[in-house]
């Protein structure tokens, strides 16, 4: 699918995306596209020309050479989204009615959080579409509880022939009579053999005092909530989540894939708190995994078997956080581990800070922070400016007893805007984009005294902004992109965004 489009022009860095991104997964995207990542053959005109929309992920934007983990969990996400097949309970007719579109994932208040679904069109229907065991199927395995029918009088005269067909042979049906077939052409007669065919299926069934109607080896139902009639068909929820918090209903999302072997859950915070949350999942009998998409790590976790069968597994997600929660029938068993909480007490690395600028965009080579403020704060036009990436200079100090074979040192940079990367006594530790801003850093650390550099990407949105207030001042951005739209707000007049590494950094030791 085309990812990411928008007329924010630089405004957003990877955690931004995320939400979005993790929409558009249980939604049913397994393949993004950046809209857009415009060719800028110079290598010193930046942000550089681009399209008039998109959110423009690609060599020119300012963090990214911090990208790679942030593009990594997108590549990590659509490969387990593409195994397999979507696991849906209900299938809705989008019936004949011109144009036709599928919106974005709208659970039916009908069918109620927890269920999923899929769309369909006629040329489905009646080239693909047939019934085993009950369950409409396809050829390629996807199946289904349920087909609904849109909510109108019309309907094609082949697709309900094709429908009466397959009540026939054992499908459930949900939707109301139809009275007309749709179109013109010879519509006299296919008005009446619509109703005739409509009168065999429904029978009594008006939708009021008469909700169902057997035929053959199926069975049409009309006015009854669809969540109910899963239910008394004993299917409960493909997914539940319950959480302590009154304030939001539903906090979290999922989509569900199967492969022969594995049931693969995706589920995603939707808020911007920290979930602590009760999940509960249709699976049963099958060995339980937490697969990280950040880190690629997998984890085991404890859980509980329900007496209806299903699995409740308790999870802890991250502001915007998500995880795969995969059941494997020969998962072999891992080791228990533990996420540092973000609440964890630790030791503060006080200033000052000696943060370097890169050259060639108006800030100084280095400025000293005698504490941690966002860039927008200083009284400095360079550094309030500037756009790019800066390196945050530090050391601290670790004990002998810190250091040993059960004890670990981890870093927590507390707040960054946007990207973040770890260095401890010259040694890459890895790359932050999200929170919580944390990372292990015991095997760079030696008792003593340890060197520490951060280095903190934003975005070209403050220079930008920065290059318009004069327009005879300096200029360090070149770029197509005036935001002079009537509905755009002017470059100079753009609020400034957060930047940088704006703490608090702290050691915290784990377990204490």
């Amino acid at each position: 699918m085309e990812a990411f489009t928008s007329w924010r022009h630089w405004q957003d860095g990877p955690f931004e995306l995320k939400p979005i991104a993790d929409r558009a997964f249980c939604d049913g995207a397994n393949h993004f596209t950046f809209h857009t990542a415009a060719h800028n053959p110079s290598a010193t005109d930046r942000p550089g020309w681009v399209y008039h929309a998109g959110t423009h992920i690609g060599p020119s934007i300012a963090w990214w050479p911090k990208a790679k983990p942030w593009i990594d969990y997108l590549s990590r996400c659509s490969y387990l989204l593409q195994q397999g097949l979507f696991v849906a309970d209900v299938c809705y007719y989008y019936g004949d009615q011109g144009y036709n579109f599928v919106p974005p994932k709208q659970i039916d208040p009908s069918l109620g959080f927890g269920y999923d679904y899929d769309v369909t069109n006629a040329e489905v229907i009646l080239t693909r579409m047939a019934v085993k065991d009950g369950r409409l199927t396809l050829p390629d395995g996807m199946s289904y509880e349920l087909l609904v029918l849109p909510e109108r009088e019309d309907i094609d005269l082949d697709v309900l022939k094709k429908i009466e067909q397959m009540v026939k042979d054992g499908a459930t049906v949900v939707g109301r009579k139809p009275t007309r077939s749709n179109g013109l052409a010879d519509h006299i007669r296919r008005d009446a053999e619509v109703r005739q065919i409509a009168d065999r299926l429904w029978g009594p069934c008006d939708g009021g005092t008469v909700k169902e109607h057997a035929c053959g080896q199926g069975r049409i139902i009309w006015g009854k909530p669809l969540r109910d009639i899963l239910e008394e068909r004993g299917i409960g929820p493909d997914f539940a989540a319950y959480s302590p918090r009154s304030d939001i209903q539903y906090p979290l999302d999922y989509i569900h894939r199967r492969t022969p072997n594995t049931d693969i859950y995706f589920v995603s915070n939707k808020t911007d708190c920290w979930e602590d949350v009760s999940c509960v999942f249709r699976v049963s009998n099958q060995k339980l995994q937490l697969w990280m998409p950040d880190t690629g790590e997998i984890r085991s976790c404890p859980f509980e078997r329900n007496n209806d069968g299903a699995t409740r597994v308790p999870l802890r997600l991250a502001p915007y956080g998500s995880v795969f929660v995969v059941f494997a029938k020969n998962a072999d068993a891992l080791p228990m581990m533990e996420e540092v909480p973000s609440s964890q007490a630790g030791h503060e690395i006080d200033g000052p800070w000696e943060v370097g600028f890169a050259p060639g965009w108006g800030a100084p080579t280095s400025k000293t922070f005698p504490r941690l403020v966002s860039w927008t704060d200083v009284d400095d036009e360079g550094v309030k400016y500037f756009s790019g990436i800066a390196s945050y200079h530090n050391t601290f100090d670790v004990g002998a007893d810190q250091i040993g074979p059960d004890k670990r040192i981890v870093l927590d940079l507390g707040q960054v805007r946007f990207v973040a990367e770890v260095y401890v006594n010259g040694q890459s530790q890895g790359i932050l984009w999200k929170p919580p801003f944390q990372i292990d850093i015991t095997g760079a650390v030696k008792a003593g005294t340890n060197r520490l550099v951060v280095e903190v990407a934003n975005t070209w949105s403050n220079r930008l902004v920065g290059d318009a207030q004069s327009p005879e001042g300096p200029k360090f951005c070149r770029t197509n992109i005036d935001r002079s739209l009537t509905w755009q707000i002017p470059w100079k007049d753009t609020p400034l965004l957060d930047s940088g590494l704006l703490g608090p950094v702290r050691l915290v030791e784990w377990p204490e």
